[in-house]
């Protein structure tokens, strides 16, 4: 292991972030030494990038990025990274027989827009039937917004009728949440679900069928090429894998928003990889919701590139949340604890999920504020390494209340258990919330860890009832 250096203003070049990744985990290595890192990585950034203009003159188009590779672009969001797609390519699995090709955006969820536009546009259908398996409440709000430009989704609310309705053999697009972001946390079985979409013949139309899978939760130890191995025999099918980048890839650093693409075409398919990678290019161009020139250098550094950490830091994330839902009571005040690992079919590494979810047996919307207001007051004494917050795959523990609907049991508590280097600190965490599932009422619970009037931190009141989803066919 490298030593450990407290002057991290020499670790890095200030017109360079390229350095051995191995040296940059160690570091990471040490709790007290990582913002600081970040703080070196996001000034050296800006110090490389404020150099150059959103629109830079003709003699200045071609900026150097670091780690040998450069960028070249007139106007900022029209910003050609290829080299760096090309070396994220690897970060998720190919297979033989299968050509693929990646394209990087601005978020995750700026992957799914380009994806959809570009489908929409390349099917230049009147209307294009999306069968859907997933549940995550942005996707589902901008599949509502699509359906004005022709797109009608069916959510199918269990595998049994998902798998029903592939045999309908009427779709255009298949989507995926190999875990489901619900309440429920569902993991998909992989093998009944490829035996049906080969069983459907949907595949055997002129026209290619899209299959896009958002493996957000479970990151890159998705087996992702299990699906194309059972895939190759059907040249129709184009699979499109996504991701958010922020969450798993940054060593919780959250060093700037991405989300990337990766396309897979059959080798017998008259589809072109390469040029069906340009139009998604070109859809993001058009958008805007490609990389700023800052962001690009962020995003190339050792540790985001590196596959063996990225999938280390991805299995310790998973592995502390499954011990965490392993270790909760849903006979004391919790009447939900949600993880796909507590589900009987769970058989596989990647059907875990990085956050657990919970549910009050007394369901008030006061008992929410309370609860969260507890944790906050804990996550003040230096007891515990966890605070308030949104989103998950930190070095330490975050929770937070949030709304999965419009509707008063749509409330949920998440814990999201970060990496946590220090496993004691980890340990500490779950032996504490487990206690507290394990008391027997909420009466009870208030006892315990009283708060004062002025402690309590009030939510944000239910969404407005307009934001429900009105075009989208649930069954």
């Amino acid at each position: 292991m490298f030593p450990v250096t407290n002057n991290l203003s020499n670790l890095l070049s200030k017109e360079d972030l390229s350095c051995s990744p191995a040296y940059l985990s160690s570091i990471l290595q040490a709790s007290d030494c990582s913002a600081n890192l970040r703080s070196v990585m996001l000034s050296a950034a800006f110090n490389r990038s404020s150099k150059t203009f959103k629109s830079p003159d003709g003699f200045h188009r071609r900026n150097a990025i670091g780690a040998g590779l450069d960028v070249v672009f007139a106007y900022e969001r029209d910003i050609d990274y290829n080299n760096l797609e090309s070396e994220f390519k690897s970060l998720w699995e190919d297979q033989t027989r299968w050509k693929s090709d990646a394209v990087i955006c601005r978020s995750g969820m700026s992957c799914l827009w380009v994806i959809l536009l570009s489908v929409c546009r390349l099917l230049s259908l009147p209307t294009c039937n999306l069968c859907m398996w997933g549940e995550y409440f942005e996707t589902r709000h901008l599949l509502d917004m699509f359906s004005t430009l022709g797109i009608n989704t069916t959510i199918n609310r269990s595998q049994h009728d998902f798998r029903e309705n592939l045999r309908k053999n009427v779709w255009d697009v298949i989507y995926l949440e190999p875990v489901r972001y619900s309440d429920c946390m569902e993991a998909l079985d992989l093998k009944q679900f490829l035996r049906s979409l080969i069983d459907s013949k949907n595949h055997e139309f002129p026209k290619p069928l899209f299959l896009i899978i958002d493996i957000t939760l479970c990151g890159p130890i998705f087996p992702i090429a299990e699906i194309l191995s059972h895939l190759f025999e059907f040249p129709n099918i184009v699979v499109i894998v996504y991701s958010s980048l922020l969450k798993l890839y940054q060593y919780g650093m959250e060093l700037t928003n991405a989300g990337m693409i990766k396309l897979y075409v059959n080798q017998a398919s008259h589809i072109s990889v390469e040029k069906l990678a340009m139009y998604f290019r070109s859809s993001r161009m058009l958008t805007g919701t490609g990389l700023t020139l800052y962001e690009t250098i962020l995003l190339n550094n050792p540790l985001t590139r590196n596959l063996d950490f990225v999938r280390q830091y991805t299995h310790q994330i998973l592995h502390n949340n499954s011990l965490l839902a392993l270790s909760l009571s849903s006979n004391g005040i919790f009447r939900l604890v949600s993880s796909p690992v507590l589900k009987p079919t769970f058989k596989h590494k990647w059907q875990q999920s990085p956050f657990v979810i919970l549910k009050l047996k007394d369901s008030a919307h006061s008992n929410y504020e309370y609860l969260q207001s507890v944790f906050i007051k804990l996550s003040r004494s230096n007891d515990y390494q966890f605070t308030y917050g949104s989103s998950f795959g930190f070095q330490h523990t975050r929770f937070e209340t949030y709304y999965s609907g419009v509707t008063e049991d749509s409330i949920c508590f998440k814990i999201a258990v970060g990496y946590h280097q220090d496993t004691s600190k980890r340990n500490k965490i779950i032996t504490l919330i487990s206690r507290i599932s394990e008391i027997c009422n909420f009466e009870e619970f208030m006892k315990q860890y009283p708060l004062k009037e002025h402690e309590i931190l009030h939510l944000e009141p239910l969404p407005d009832k307009s934001l429900a989803l009105n075009r989208i066919k649930i069954e």
